[in-house]
């Protein structure tokens, strides 16, 4: 996706410059972009030994502004926080005001960060309102348990159809978090290092597992479309009702697949017979089925005759 960035030169004025003038400047920077809105976040800690500097997470005085830009080009918001606030602090609060600051015909599309907005409120609130999110991922135990299970990597290729020089691969997953309501993507691209003496990593604890799992993977959680067709695991998550969509696949084998049932042929029909309180259920999952089946057909169809 291409970013527009405005011609511009650099003039002196002695006319007072408020926050009314800069949201007007603003506005005519919008109209120019005729492309979704894109609003990249970030903090940063700046060293301070100031009397109100606080202390920061590298153990040093300072402060922890963060910013927010639209599409590479203009500062849409802006907070001087304390040195004390982490980065990962207040980040979806500051995501609304950023967009509070939009003129009422724009609305945002996309959403990119660090792993310091990996968040699952966040993430919520961006499925709310149909924003497309790319932040970074945090590798935690239950991540790591998740990339060891994964068995097909493509290896990044150059534009030329080349292997990438530094030999890197890419998978993904989905994945989702207890607090969500929602699953997403996330992206592994694994770095080609050299390898371990066999035996060590088994010597290894949790924690010196992570750390070293981190200088080999990096990985970014999205909710954008996937350009090939769904996977079946997916497909069979979007068959469950809402409050299930976010479970793993070894909670919706304990929660589903150990329901006792009983397939019998009666008056020309399969019926399987399961006790009441999963009748309602199995009902609802049936129906999202039909109606999954239903949209690739149609979909599949469209596409045969619109190559004819």
């Amino acid at each position: 996706m291409t970013q527009c960035i405005l011609n511009f030169t650099v003039e002196s004025t002695d006319e007072r410059l408020t926050p009314r003038a800069g949201q007007i400047v603003f506005g005519r920077y919008l109209r120019h972009i005729n492309e979704p809105l894109i609003l990249d976040i970030d903090a940063t800690i700046i060293e301070s030994h100031k009397s109100t500097a606080e202390n920061t997470y590298k153990q040093f005085p300072g402060f922890s502004p963060i910013i927010g830009h639209i599409n590479g080009g203009y500062v849409v918001h802006s907070e001087f926080r304390s040195g004390n606030i982490a980065p990962a602090d207040y980040n979806l609060s500051f995501v609304k005001r950023c967009m509070a600051q939009l003129p009422k015909d724009k609305r945002l599309s996309y959403l990119r960060a660090d792993s310091a907005s990996y968040q699952h409120a966040l993430f919520d609130y961006c499925e709310a309102n149909h924003i497309t999110y790319t932040i970074g991922a945090r590798l935690d135990s239950r991540v790591l348990e998740n990339i060891d299970e994964i068995t097909q990597w493509e290896p990044i290729q150059e534009t030329e159809g080349k292997d990438h020089h530094l030999k890197e691969e890419v998978a993904e997953f989905w994945h989702t978090m207890h607090e969500s309501q929602h699953a997403f993507r996330l992206i592994v691209i694994k770095k080609s290092i050299t390898p371990m003496l066999p035996g060590i990593w088994e010597m290894l604890g949790e924690e010196e597992k992570l750390t070293l799992a981190r200088e080999r993977y990096s990985v970014i959680a999205t909710n954008a479309d996937p350009d090939t067709m769904p996977t079946l695991f997916m497909l069979f998550k979007e068959t469950l009702q809402h409050n299930w969509q976010r479970h793993t696949i070894q909670t919706i084998r304990y929660k589903l697949y150990h329901i006792a049932g009983k397939v019998i042929w009666h008056a020309r029909r399969l019926v399987l017979k399961v006790n009441s309180e999963f009748v309602e259920i199995l009902h609802a999952i049936h129906k999202r089925a039909m109606k999954q089946a239903w949209n690739i057909l149609t979909t599949l169809f469209l596409l045969t005759h619109s190559k004819r």
